[in-house]
């Protein structure tokens, strides 16, 4: 999740008509499903509304101070209505996208996500949208990048890796390999920290943009950390067996 409008503009991707108050194209399937993906409990935000209108041009503001004007490319931030809960929506494509559900819903199954050693990201539930039959969307707690913000002690830091550490061999025990453990896919549960909520792509930001978001310091209450994208991980049939090796997040060479 990109935490600065840099990050966001960083795929230098181009606004459909070449203009800025306009959606990119990354974001126009999120428009074309905002009342499917409604009619299933949950909403996106004002700016993914079919009849959205950027509301910068009425107030004469800079468009970079509305919260309108930020945006997420990738995957899509949402409300659910039942309870108001701040989650996080990845469309999953019919096919190749079907080994990352099939672990997914495996670590989150009754008996596994009990386990406390388990901290792979939670499925909350899987949609499937009527006129979408080539996709279906992963519907998960909205996190909060590991790193940000920054470990104050070394107490922290020895919590958050021990979590990891942790993490990683209960995935191993069930002979799932995550084989892109970088640290974009490494993430925290925000809910204690940040009680609040902050907004989605400026994370500094209150959720509402009105103001700096509130946070706690991870010694005074304590977090989870996760590790998500299973978009390469692969569950084996046992521990002895080879597979190629790939390259996923961090294309540096191990020295």
């Amino acid at each position: 999740m990109p935490s600065s409008i840099a990050e966001v503009f960083s795929d230098h991707e181009e606004p459909a008509s070449g203009e800025i108050d306009m959606l990119f194209e990354s974001e126009q399937w999120w428009r074309d499903h905002y009342h499917e993906i409604e009619s299933k409990g949950y909403e996106l935000r004002l700016r993914y509304h079919p009849d959205w209108q950027p509301s910068w041009k009425k107030s004469g503001k800079d468009l970079f101070l509305m919260e309108h004007a930020t945006l997420l490319p990738s995957a899509m931030d949402a409300t659910r209505q039942q309870d108001g809960k701040h989650v996080m929506l990845k469309k999953v494509p019919i096919g190749e996208g079907q080994q990352e559900l099939k672990i997914a819903r495996l670590v989150s199954s009754p008996g596994l996500s009990r386990e406390p050693h388990n901290h792979c990201v939670p499925l909350l539930e899987t949609l499937e949208l009527p006129n979408v039959p080539d996709q279906k969307l992963m519907v998960m707690p909205y996190l909060r990048p590991f790193n940000k913000p920054r470990f104050q002690t070394f107490g922290e830091f020895v919590a958050f890796f021990t979590q990891i550490c942790n993490g990683i061999r209960f995935m191993h025990e069930q002979n799932i390999a995550h084989r892109d453990c970088t640290a974009t896919n490494i993430m925290f549960d925000p809910s204690s920290m940040y009680p609040e909520g902050f907004h989605p792509t400026r994370i500094n930001r209150s959720r509402d943009f009105k103001r700096r978001a509130k946070g706690y310091t991870r010694t005074q209450r304590p977090t989870r950390y996760y590790l998500i994208d299973f978009g390469l991980s692969r569950q084996y049939s046992s521990r002895d067996v080879l597979d190629e090796p790939l390259r996923g997040g961090d294309k540096s060479a191990p020295e």
